[in-house]
């Protein structure tokens, strides 16, 4: 540790005697141990040290844990008020370790050598290089904060899938009356319909001047269309898959993604080729294509909120990773102009530029946003507001046709969490404009803690002795008892809570890891992470006695002992796995079929399986100790389009 007892950095104070961080009048106090490691991070500031180089000064003698390690980062980062994805102090090089910007170099305590001198104005050399360069792209493609928000359609309806033409600039939408669908065509004194079917149109885009867009058929696959005329469309061609994004359109080519591939389609010819497939991702969110750099943009959902934007270079097909953070990412946009990409973070505009820098663009409304995109004059931007309804309805068996109780706030109401010791439910809902956890006991709903714009709630769940809350925002864990007292866990990356192991201080979560979700132990005492399994799984829920259940391949639905041994309970062929619930006596697991979802219903004696169907194409949401179930139900999407200028 630093000879000297207190130590400047930037406008930091370290005390390495009492364990503080100092910002002017403001104090805080880590722990002994996580000191150590900013000691040693001080040390060698503007050199990179492995997380093991860490552990090995820090905790001598102990058994390797990078749980340690990446917990006092963590707790650093706060403490110097900054976080991983936009830090400027301490930096993370991936696969190499850690690095604490140089600031101060005069006040450490060893002689520098000629080598360590050559590294450390090298480094600044180029820090400096760096911020001047960031400034100037910062200058170049900074925004003016919007303060006019203005409907583009004449009469609020539920309004969708907005395009532009890119040489008028006239906008396509999809509006939704009654049982049809329409597309309509907005010009600056012109809003008129020119097409209705009674199957869904999913998306809109421009072939040229023509409209066009994608809409279910007879046959439930997806055809591409365009219009010839006024009500006349004309099949281009049909894919069996789903899209995960709407068509873009050059000349004659369109491009378009289904699930983890990128393709492109040639009109002329009546061709069709893979650009790209992905590996390693849950699914392609959004594309967006720009003539000025001839690169196709990719938002990619990897999983557990973790995205990632990639351009692809439509001449060599090459691949370029720009960004990754995690959060509720929907859609991304070109600049018509400048190289630089609009992207929507719930109810954030971000603008990347290609350094992989970003800034916020200030807009004047908090609502969650699901597309936007820029007008041709590169300053207005269209933007589309997608709200989910949902209630929450509880039925008194499998049937669902005895009602109990419900939940049906405006706003999405999801995630019921039943005490199996009383009647006490938690559940998550939006309807105040900010996800909010719920207590609700008899006919009252208390808030027990609401996530601040940005962030989002990763999952809770009840103590077996249902005295315990854990509940998750962000990469914080809190631990709340029900005398009101709190325990809080910060984390390097962010896990979502699916259950509390019996006579344990232990957390069932998915873990993260290259973008996929792993079952995982969290130890509360110690905060150290063991994973589960080896392979990827999602919805892992655990029975009373700590037999852990989850879903490989989204198919398969296996059984694992607290020793280990597996076995396969199902395994579907065609359909989905969407979650798990357990009860005393049963598991239960939400299945999404093509056009509906079913209940599977295993008896956990003997894993005797009986299938149900919930009336009014309910969605299964959970189970209570009687075996009681609650069910989404009066599911609606919503939408309205601005113009933000």
């Amino acid at each position: 540790m630093s000879t000297s007892k207190i130590v400047k950095y930037a406008q930091f104070s370290f005390d390495f005697s009492k364990c503080e961080v100092h910002i002017g009048s403001s104090i805080t106090e880590l722990e002994p141990k996580v000191m150590k490691v900013l000691s040693v991070l001080y040390e060698c500031q503007g050199e990179v040290i492995s997380q093991k180089e860490i552990f090995e000064k820090v905790w001598q003698g102990r058994v390797y844990s990078q749980s340690l390690i990446q917990r006092a980062i963590t707790l650093i980062r706060k403490a110097l008020n900054e976080d991983a994805s936009s830090a400027k102090f301490l930096i993370t090089y991936p696969k190499q370790g850690y690095c604490l910007t140089p600031q101060n170099v005069s006040s450490r305590i060893s002689p520098p050598t000629a080598s360590n001198i050559f590294k450390v104005l090298l480094v600044l050399v180029v820090a400096t290089a760096f911020m001047l360069f960031y400034q100037f792209v910062s200058y170049e493609s900074s925004f003016q904060t919007y303060t006019s928000l203005s409907s583009i359609t004449k009469q609020h309806s539920n309004d969708y899938s907005i395009s532009q033409n890119s040489s008028s600039g006239e906008l396509l939408f999809i509006r939704k009356e009654a049982e049809n669908y329409e597309l309509w065509k907005k010009s600056p004194d012109k809003e008129q319909k020119i097409y209705t079917s009674k199957h869904k149109i999913l998306h809109t885009f421009w072939i040229g001047n023509s409209p066009a867009f994608t809409q279910y058929n007879e046959q439930n696959s997806i055809s591409f269309m365009q219009l010839i005329g006024q009500d006349k469309g004309q099949i281009i061609f049909e894919k069996n898959t789903e899209l995960t994004s709407a068509p873009i359109a050059n000349e004659s080519t369109i491009y378009f993604a289904s699930k983890n591939t990128i393709y492109e389609f040639n009109t002329k010819t009546n061709t069709k080729r893979i650009l790209h497939i992905f590996t390693d991702i849950k699914t392609i969110k959004d594309i967006s294509f720009s003539k000025v750099v001839n690169k196709i943009a990719i938002l990619l959902d990897k999983g557990q909120l973790n995205h990632q934007v990639v351009t692809l270079h439509l001449d060599n097909l090459s691949l370029k990773k720009l960004y990754n953070n995690y959060g509720e990412y929907n859609s991304i946009e070109w600049h018509p102009q400048d190289p630089s990409l609009l992207l929507t973070k719930s109810n954030k505009l971000i603008l990347l530029n290609f350094d992989g820098s970003t800034s916020d663009i200030n807009y004047a409304t908090d609502r969650k946003l699901s597309s936007a995109i820029f007008a041709l004059d590169g300053r207005t931007i269209y933007l589309e507001h997608n709200y989910l309804n949902v209630s929450l309805v509880k039925s008194e068996d499998i049937e669902g046709d005895v009602f109990l109780s419900d939940i049906s706030y405006s706003g999405a109401n999801l995630f019921p969490k039943n005490n199996f010791k009383n009647s006490k439910l938690l559940f998550q809902s939006d309807h105040n404009g900010l996800q909010t956890l719920y207590l609700k006991e008899d006919k009252n709903d208390v808030v027990i803690s609401q996530a601040r714009k940005g962030e989002n709630i990763n999952g809770y769940a009840w103590s077996h002795d249902g005295q315990k809350i854990a509940f998750a925002i962000n990469n914080e864990i809190t631990i709340k008892d029900e005398k009101g007292e709190s325990k809080k866990i910060t984390l390097e990356n962010s896990l979502y809570i699916r259950g509390w192991f019996r006579n344990e201080p232990k957390l069932l979560v998915n873990q993260l890891i290259g973008g996929k979700p792993y079952p995982a132990v969290l130890n509360i005492k110690d905060h150290t992470i063991e994973n589960l399994s080896d392979s990827t799984a999602s919805c892992a829920v655990l029975e009373s006695n700590n037999n852990l259940y989850f879903v490989q391949n989204d198919q398969v639905l296996i059984k694992q002992t607290p020793d280990g041994k597996r076995k396969v309970i199902h395994n579907l062929i065609n359909d989905e796995y969407d979650d798990l619930f357990v009860s005393k006596k049963f598991l239960y697991a939400s299945v999404k079929s093509k056009n509906t979802h079913y209940v599977q219903k295993f008896d956990l004696r003997n894993f005797v399986l009986s299938q149900h169907e919930l009336p009014n194409k309910a969605i299964l949401a959970g189970v209570n100790k009687d075996d009681n179930l609650w069910s989404y139900r009066n599911i609606q999407y919503e939408s309205s389009l601005y113009k933000l200028f």
